[in-house]
């Protein structure tokens, strides 16, 4: 899931990404008033997310397996959907933080670095994302409709049912056709990092429509994408049905 990101981050020096993500945590602290425990949090889980390739070995020799790191990526995201139905929702950004990001880049590199993966561990993976992208949405339209906001519980519901297609249409588009990795700001770490900012900074409303935007804007994509090549598909083989067979000269 975040391979491209992976690759986007080995090319950029370290210190361009800690003073980049510093600089809008802390203007962002200033501006919205987030509690400082909470940034210091964030900060932390930061410098973790940038220290992976450290920290794995020692998960390596401990024994953790992707499939652990997985399944409980999967438990705190659970958590953190009671956090926001609760209406804590700091607990519940810094539950998706560690969950959500954390455990689900762990998983992925932790399997690419030892050579750990599976295909039922690409399973488990995929459908326990699913579920906790559910869980934590839910928690979040909960909330929203249960304090009177309407419409932005309808958004939240919306993003609920759109995140679950936008990888439904990917793998069902990939029955038909090679590959279908292409998106909009749709994807799943888009989401999860709208969701976090706009939680913290305490604005559900514009979060949560582009999160619906880029969400519907990636399906709308992936589906006129598929209907393309197999359109083009279809005209290859219509023209090699057309073409003559090669003439050979009869002995």
């Amino acid at each position: 899931m975040y391979s491209n990101y992976e690759k986007m981050l080995g090319r950029l020096p370290t210190w361009v990404l800690v003073l980049a993500a510093g600089a809008v945590l802390l203007a962002s602290a200033y501006t919205f008033d987030i509690s400082w425990t909470v940034v210091i949090i964030c900060g932390v889980f930061g410098l973790m997310g940038l220290g992976s390739r450290s920290i794995l070995p020692w998960m390596r020799e401990a024994g953790v397996t992707p499939n652990q790191l997985t399944i409980a990526g999967s438990l705190l995201s659970l958590a953190a959907a009671v956090c926001f139905a609760a209406g804590w929702t700091p607990a519940g950004c810094l539950l998706t933080i560690a969950g959500a990001a954390l455990c689900d880049v762990w998983d992925g590199l932790l399997s690419r670095m030892y050579n750990l993966g599976t295909r039922f561990g690409s399973v488990l993976d995929s459908v326990l994302d699913r579920l906790s992208d559910g869980f934590i949405f839910s928690g979040v339209a909960f909330r929203l409709l249960a304090d009177g906001e309407f419409f932005s519980g309808i958004l939240a519901l919306y993003a609920t049912v759109t995140a679950q297609v936008v990888s439904y249409s990917r793998a069902r588009a990939e029955t038909q056709i090679a590959s279908c990795e292409v998106s909009l700001l749709g994807g799943r770490p888009e989401r999860l990092a709208l969701l976090i900012y706009f939680g913290l900074i305490g604005h559900w409303l514009p979060g949560l429509m582009l999160i619906c935007l880029f969400q519907s804007l990636t399906i709308i994509r992936r589906m006129v994408f598929t209907y393309r090549q197999l359109k083009a598909d279809i005209r290859a083989k219509e023209r090699a049905t057309r073409c003559p067979p090669e003439w050979k000269p009869t002995e």
